[in-house]
């Protein structure tokens, strides 16, 4: 499997998902009983590659490694697809044996291997049609099948299927609620008439769970990226007016802050052309100056002016000062001599 390009339903899922809790969250969804998920120890980040034939790599979505309660390992493999795939089941035998004969050759003297378990989220617009099981690919006569199925290959493949669960069970997986908010908004961005901003709104208290947790802010803001790349038309002041219902205005700010500054190292990270660089630094500039009118009340032609000639390292400065500074001079001071900002609330300036 050759290495995908990046795209934001990749992004959104790594991000979230690369995170061991979250991905726990996963097997209950795909249907692993509560007791197997239960007697895995603590999962850990591993290798997202193993060694085939022809020294090729092959490439996963996302790898972790756990100890069982009792004795032995577990290895699972997370694959995120947004299109069926009629070998699936082959695809994820494939997988699980070479992490088998990856494992061997770093441990060649153990007399056991581990479990290996393949997992499929699928993202797809439809729902999957295919089939789950290695044994309904084999051509087999139906009367030889089960004399033969002992003796077979055998794979029954887990999987999310996001087209045929109901949003209201996603909001009951039990799990972190970063963890149901992505699936939710993987699940609406699917939908050619899903409406992604109303997954703020629905899943509103996961987003109030979520901003409450250390790097919450950051971690709501991989949601609001993913809303702006997948839905042409948004921009940052509409997903904060669907935000702000279910936020209130001060976490807000701070949420767009952190988002339009992403979208800005996004931009420079990614060696985009200058234009569109300046669109990303647009969509900045009008959410900050909303920021400060409702701190600092109408602004002047001269502070209107300052807004429209910054530069986008400017503007992310000041994103960050708007949140804390008691004036507006403080706001739009020369980055060198900025003070810092004094303790207490927020006053209009005069």
């Amino acid at each position: 499997m050759r290495r995908r390009s990046p795209n934001p339903h990749d992004r959104l899922f790594k991000a979230v998902f690369s995170v061991p809790a979250n991905a726990r969250a996963l097997l209950l969804g795909a249907g692993l009983p509560a007791a197997v998920v239960d007697a895995l120890g603590r999962l850990r980040p591993a290798p997202g590659s193993a060694v085939g034939h022809g020294l090729t790599e092959v490439h996963r979505d996302l790898v972790f490694s756990s100890r069982l309660r009792g004795r032995g390992s577990l290895r699972l493999l997370i694959e995120h697809q947004r299109r069926e795939q009629a070998w699936m089941p082959l695809r994820a035998l494939r997988y699980a044996a070479r992490e088998l004969e990856a494992w061997v050759r770093r441990h060649p003297r153990s007399p056991r291997l581990p479990a290996v378990l393949p997992l499929v989220l699928h993202q797809g617009r439809r729902p999957w049609s295919g089939e789950r099981r290695l044994s309904g690919l084999l051509d087999v006569p139906p009367d030889l099948r089960e004399a033969l199925g002992p003796h077979l290959p055998g794979l029954d493949l887990p999987l999310l299927d996001l087209g045929t669960t109901p949003l209201a069970t996603l909001q009951r997986l039990p799990g972190p609620p970063l963890a149901r908010l992505a699936l939710a908004a993987l699940k609406l961005a699917a939908e050619p008439q899903g409406d992604l901003l109303g997954v703020f709104e629905l899943a509103a208290a996961d987003v109030r769970a979520v901003v409450r947790r250390p790097g919450g802010h950051d971690a709501l803001g991989e949601v609001v990226r993913y809303a702006l790349s997948v839905r042409r038309g948004l921009d940052l002041e509409q997903v904060g007016e669907r935000l702000e219902r279910v936020l209130g205005r001060r976490a807000h700010e701070v949420v767009m802050g952190s988002t339009a500054q992403k979208l800005i190292d996004e931009g420079r990270a990614e060696g985009r052309a200058e234009g569109r660089a300046e669109g990303r630094a647009e969509g900045v500039r009008e959410v900050l100056e909303r920021q400060l009118r409702a701190r600092f009340g109408e602004l002047s032609r001269a502070a209107r002016r300052r807004l429209q000639t910054a530069d986008p390292d400017t503007l992310v400065a000041w994103t960050e000062r708007v949140l804390t500074a008691e004036r507006l001079e403080d706001v739009l001071a020369p980055a060198r001599t900025a003070p810092r900002a004094r303790r207490g609330g927020s006053r209009k300036a005069r």
